[in-house]
């Protein structure tokens, strides 16, 4: 039983960090911020960020640059 846990427990986390670094490409589409120039400034890489690191650059952008307007989505 314990090891089902641990494989949903990783297959959720897999989950919400994919949509934490969905949210955070689509941040920077809608503000028209350039991705790849984002991304060397802050020296990291979209595939190597973690959730944590995600959502610190997103509250960021939303602290900066406002929310995606519910139009849009």
């Amino acid at each position: 039983a314990d090891v089902i846990k641990k494989n949903e427990k990783s297959a959720n986390d897999y989950l919400t960090q994919t949509r934490q670094k969905n949210y955070l490409l689509d941040l920077l589409k809608y503000h028209k911020i350039q991705v790849e120039a984002f991304f060397d400034e802050k020296g990291v890489s979209i595939e190597t960020l973690t959730k944590s690191q995600a959502s610190k650059i997103i509250d960021g952008i939303i602290l900066q640059y406002g929310r995606i307007s519910r139009r849009y989505s």
